[in-house]
């Protein structure tokens, strides 16, 4: 999607306050106007009462990553439990 496009559809939701400056912030990261972009699209989110990081539950999450990143259900599973841990305040430490 183009980023003009990604910004005519999520606008403020990409997490800038303008349209300028999220074009500028495209431009200084691809060095090219209106450059093609990969869209995450987050579809059935749970949210925890409690917030959990990924890096506690032992879930390998780059930060480098560029798509196709899936989280598999023993992962799931280590989320679950450590955000019933820390709901509970028996967090275990590693």
């Amino acid at each position: 999607m183009a980023a003009t496009e990604a910004w005519k559809k999520y606008q403020a939701q990409l997490g800038f306050q303008s349209k300028q400056e999220f074009l500028d912030a495209v431009f200084k990261f691809y060095k090219e106007q209106n450059p093609e972009l990969g869209c995450i699209q987050i579809m059935n989110v749970d949210f925890y009462e409690t917030p959990v990081s990924l890096l506690d539950s032992k879930v390998d999450f780059s930060p480098y990553i560029v798509s196709g990143k899936k989280i598999s259900i023993e992962e799931c599973q280590r989320i679950d439990r450590l955000e019933m841990e820390v709901k509970s305040g028996t967090e275990e430490t590693n």
